[in-house]
């Protein structure tokens, strides 16, 4: 058997990296919160960030091979809020535990690049999603939704957009921005949505405190119910800033975007530009201007939108397919 190991309280990184991978796999049992492992077990599977040493003593002693999934690379850029954090013995402690491992699984190939310089044995397992996850509805709205979907520690993606609205005059009754994500106001990060707003008004509002373009924040749901939120939206950005951190991050923003058919308008980083193709199936820009005119061009053109949509659905359909990866995993570890 083999045994994969999920946090109590799994969120969305177990969803995509241990949860939609291995659920219903022949020979594969997941277990949530403390793992039993037996002898016969071949395989413990788990995040980096949930092994510890008591849980490696036991796989060895019961001859089990220990495999650890790394979605991130381990080196923060300094504006990230858990750099400190991360300098002062975090960093040091997944680097450990990498070594530790006798297989890596990782979502792209740089970061499998960086695992390798410590540990030679690992392999490319990209996040994916199926048709059947991904329920597309339709809502009547007003305006067009322009939808960021976001987690905490972007703020310094978003500043490659700040005042994009300066950009988008005489679109205020046409539009309205989405943030999607945001946390209760007792989570530590409730503030960090607060300057995300700020990013997405203008800086004549930031000033008024009353923004042109409205901005409507939506809360946070657990996996996989956050997904829906696609449909609530017409067009999806995706900022991001050009630096090692992002550059070994996981194109899932467009992976989920696409199997919901919805348009995007992405940075111009290494991390999107494996995935689209400017114009084709979505927009590659460099600064806030060449977000706003890609919005433009989309709001004035709802064959452009849908066309680009159902091409990006062909795009990640055909290489990040539930279905395949779970196939070349189950094979992996039973080759």
């Amino acid at each position: 058997m083999i045994k994969v190991g999920l946090r109590e309280h799994a969120g969305g990184v177990d969803f995509h990296r241990l949860y939609l991978p291995y659920q219903g796999l022949k020979g594969f049992e997941l277990e949530f919160g403390e793992v039993t492992l037996r002898k016969g077990d071949s395989w413990f599977i788990t995040h980096v960030n949930t092994i510890n040493d008591a849980t490696i003593e036991a796989c060895r002693k019961q001859g089990v091979k220990i495999c650890l999934d790394v979605d991130d690379f381990w080196e923060l850029p300094e504006n990230h809020y858990l750099y400190k954090i991360y300098e002062t013995g975090q960093k040091q402690k997944v680097i450990h535990y990498i070594k530790q491992a006798d297989l890596i699984t990782t979502t792209v190939q740089f970061l499998a690049d960086k695992i390798r310089e410590i540990n030679r044995n690992v392999h490319v397992f990209p996040n994916a999603l199926a048709e059947n996850i991904c329920h597309v509805r339709t809502y009547e709205r007003e305006r067009l939704i322009i939808g960021y979907y976001g987690s905490a520690c972007h703020l310094h993606d978003l500043q490659t957009i700040a005042g994009i609205a300066d950009y988008l005059k005489g679109y205020e009754k046409r539009l309205q921005f989405a943030i999607f994500g945001v946390p209760e106001r007792k989570s530590p990060h409730y503030n960090e949505f607060q300057e995300y707003r700020k990013i997405f008004a203008s800086r004549k509002d930031i000033q008024l405190n009353v923004p042109t373009i409205p901005i409507k924040m939506i809360p946070y749901q657990k996996p996989p119910n956050y997904l829906d939120m696609y449909n609530y939206c017409d067009i999806v950005l995706a900022p991001l800033a050009d630096n090692d951190f992002n550059r070994a991050k996981s194109p899932l923003k467009l992976i989920e975007a696409g199997f919901f058919h919805k348009p995007v308008v992405c940075s111009n980083v290494v991390t999107f530009s494996n995935v689209i193709s400017n114009k084709r199936n979505g927009y590659l820009c460099n600064n806030a201007n060449d977000f706003a005119s890609a919005i433009v061009e989309l709001v004035e053109n709802k064959d452009l939108r849908t066309q680009l949509g159902n091409n990006l659905f062909e795009s990640v359909n055909r290489r990040f397919n539930l279905t395949d990866i779970r196939k070349q995993r189950y094979e992996f570890f039973n080759q």
